[in-house]
């Protein structure tokens, strides 16, 4: 399909301002959505009007996509355009060949692949990190605090890693979605910046979300 890694071909995704895309993700609510690109935000996010409301199509798609660490990309053009790598041998060794190729083309080439698992998710466009806090009884110093992903987020995230500050016994936490919203409770008595990296699942591209 279209939008997913495959070292056999490759797409053109075109993200100019009025450019036409389309949900891909297979079993989402809002698949086969189609919006029209209206261009950047200060962050350099695509901002896309699809027909019920705005959506942001985040830079880091397209960073990771050409780097190959994502399976399938959320979005691709109403019409993209896909070319077929083919390798052919001269006198002079092998070289590249490349071919456009069709729908039907593509589709034939990929039907041995694994069918790619369905949910009814759709990927927000932010991963909101919820944060608990309250005084331990009896020791002003001492703080419980929580983080956790927001409700919902076991739909669309694989598994969760915190990075705590290193004087704790175990700075570096994975956790799955066992625990509701992925979610850790510590206490202490200092301030300090957590790290996060958000793994997603596969079929949301599989890639690895760090703050």
């Amino acid at each position: 399909a279209k939008g997913r890694l495959n070292p056999k071909f490759s797409m053109t995704l075109d993200l100019r301002k009025g450019a036409k895309v389309q949900i891909i993700v297979k079993g989402a609510v809002n698949e086969g959505d189609t919006g029209l690109v209206r261009g950047t935000d200060y962050m350099g996010n695509y901002r896309i009007a699809f027909t019920d409301r705005w959506r942001r199509f985040g830079k880091w798609w397209i960073e990771a996509a050409l780097k190959g660490e994502i399976e399938q990309l959320p979005l691709v053009n109403l019409d993209p355009k896909v070319v077929a790598h083919v390798e052919s041998e001269d006198d002079n060794g092998s070289s590249g060949e490349e071919l456009e190729v069709s729908d039907e083309e593509e589709e034939h080439s990929e039907s041995g692949s694994d069918t790619q698992e369905s949910t009814d998710a759709s990927l927000p466009q932010h991963l909101v990190i919820v944060q608990s806090h309250k005084n331990v009884e009896g020791n002003k110093n001492q703080h419980k605090w929580g983080l956790r992903l927001v409700e919902g987020s076991e739909a669309f995230v694989q598994s969760v890693t915190w990075h705590l500050h290193p004087t704790f016994r175990n700075p570096d936490i994975v956790v799955d979605a066992s625990k509701p919203g992925f979610g850790i409770v510590r206490c202490g008595w200092g301030t300090f910046e957590v790290g996060v990296e958000i793994q997603l699942k596969k079929q949301f591209g599989g890639a690895v979300l760090k703050s």
